[in-house]
């Protein structure tokens, strides 16, 4: 299955065109929220479309942050877990 991004968009300031901005990422059982707190949607002094393109990768940018500390995070146990598991294992039965 696809994972699926399901977005929530909050006026924080009508006068001012402040929103905050959450986005739910699910993957499976994976589930991750990222969150832009105060995001400016002012179209006088930027087109709607880069407004757009600034919350996507900013989000984006939060989820690869993210997956790139877990697959870091992944790697360094790979292996240590199993290791440790036989170690009491054997200590157990000694």
């Amino acid at each position: 299955m696809a994972a699926t991004w399901d977005s929530k968009i909050t006026v924080k300031d009508l006068a001012r065109k402040e929103v905050s901005l959450r986005s739910t990422r699910t993957d499976g059982e994976d589930v991750r929220t990222f969150h832009l707190d105060s995001m400016l949607v002012d179209t006088t002094a930027k087109p709607l479309s880069e407004i757009k393109a600034d919350a996507v990768n900013k989000l984006f940018a939060e989820y690869e942050a993210e997956a790139t500390k877990d697959a870091a995070m992944a790697a360094m146990l790979t292996g240590w877990e199993a290791a440790l598991n036989a170690a009491l294992d054997a200590k157990e039965t000694s």
